[in-house]
């Protein structure tokens, strides 16, 4: 007698044939803990597509956050693929079968809800893209200003509200450092005036970038690091200087109607303040590029 021939194993979820088995896994990284569900059937090839693509790419896009998860997860993937590519030479199940087994109870595999999924990955995301946006100060100055102002529009905190105050106050001592086109002291008064914004906003950073300063010199972090004391000791002073020698033009400028000997020399005073403070910066510059400092 010749051998019976093996029963085909029907698909666990729709009853289909011919089947293979396989094991999918699904990961949720939730900081501290996880969720994880599983399917360890034989399945047919349109099932183990569509489990394939549910835990692979939730375990994708959520699988990540936590300390454990973070490891697990690329395991997890690995896994999926390599089963899911073990099965790729599965024949399809015919239409007749399917549509006989459709009706079939779905044992409950699983027990993590669409909505939890949805929800869970909208909040990840947009965090995700939150911290993206907060550590790309330049990116976002180009793009969306508003937003990089919102982020960082407090106390200076961590390197980067620094980077976003300092290229900011970078912008401001530019934009009233430009030349001017007038010739006659009312026109070149109104000119200046123009620039309102610009010196209001110096001020405004200095301020901020001043009183993170003072609070890295109370807690001596420029001990050790050339880069913190280059900041400490030169560019914070430079940079205070010109913002006060900024204001102080301006305010002579605004209060200056008509131009006379007096205030012709008070300018002359500031300015050579002025050349001096931007060649303490650029002497910064310098030694911070020698120091390899960002």
């Amino acid at each position: 007698m010749g051998a019976t021939p093996a029963t085909p194993v029907p698909c666990a979820i729709c009853g289909a044939c011919p089947t293979k088995y396989v094991e999918f896994y699904q990961n949720i990284g939730m900081l501290f803990a996880r969720r994880t569900v599983s399917v360890k059937q034989h399945l047919c090839r349109n099932c183990i597509g569509r489990y394939f693509r549910s835990y692979t790419l939730t375990t994708l896009i959520l699988g990540w956050w936590g300390t454990i998860s973070f490891f697990i997860t690329p395991l997890i993937l690995l896994n999926n693929c390599f089963r899911f590519l073990r099965a790729a030479g599965l024949p399809r199940p015919s239409m007749v079968v399917t549509s006989q087994a459709i009706d079939a109870p779905l044992p409950p595999i699983d027990s993590t809800s669409s909505r939890f999924k949805y929800v869970y990955g909208a909040v990840v995301v947009i965090v995700a893209l939150g911290v993206l946006a907060y550590h790309s100060v330049d990116f976002m100055e180009r793009h969306a200003p508003a937003l990089n102002a919102m982020l960082h529009g407090g106390e200076v905190t961590d390197s980067q509200d620094a980077e976003y105050r300092g290229e900011k106050w970078s912008n401001d001592a530019l934009a009233v450092l430009a030349e001017t086109k007038s010739q006659d002291w009312p026109a070149y008064r109104s000119e200046i005036l123009s620039r309102a914004p610009y010196f209001t906003d110096l001020a405004d950073q200095n301020e901020k970038v001043q009183v993170a300063l003072s609070q890295e010199r109370a807690k001596n972090l420029d001990v050790g690091d050339a880069c913190e004391k280059l900041a400490l000791s030169e560019f914070g002073p430079a940079m205070d200087d010109f913002t006060k020698v900024e204001t102080e033009k301006f305010a002579l400028i605004q209060s200056t109607t008509t131009s006379t000997d007096k205030s012709r020399s008070s300018l002359k005073t500031l300015s050579d303040r002025e050349d001096n403070d931007l060649k303490r910066i650029q002497a910064y510059t310098d030694d911070r590029d020698k120091q390899g400092c960002k």
